[in-house]
């Protein structure tokens, strides 16, 4: 594996002997539904075997085709913003205290062999 500015490269090695492919060609598939699939012609440095491999090549995409989000449209400065009721009603407060103990101290005294009611 070599690097190349601060990216991994690493080569195709051959399947009969191990040694390094050398790339001859590199045609662009285009009978996938999808971009970025090319046919990598490779052959041998030590055997001269040739393999044909399909290869997925990432490619950048053009600024041109980024999507931007779209942000709804400002009220005008003048006029204050609409406030619409929650959707539901606010949750109410719980007493801790007078609920039952949780399963976990319930399991724990349980475990002991003190069995714990639910008032306990």
């Amino acid at each position: 594996m070599t690097v190349s500015g601060r990216r991994w490269v690493s080569a195709m090695l051959c399947l009969a002997c191990g040694a390094e492919m050398r790339l001859m060609q590199a045609v662009p598939d285009t009978t996938m539904m999808v971009t970025g699939y090319e046919h990598h012609t490779l052959q041998c440095t030590a055997c001269n075997e040739i393999e044909r491999r399909l290869v997925f090549v990432r490619q950048k995409t053009p600024v041109a085709n980024v999507p931007m989000p779209v942000r709804p449209a400002e009220p005008p400065p003048d006029e204050p913003p609409a406030h619409e009721p929650p959707l539901h009603e606010p949750l109410p407060q719980i007493d801790r205290a007078a609920t039952a103990p949780s399963v976990w101290a319930r399991t724990v005294a349980k475990l002991r062999g003190r069995p714990m009611g639910p008032s306990s």
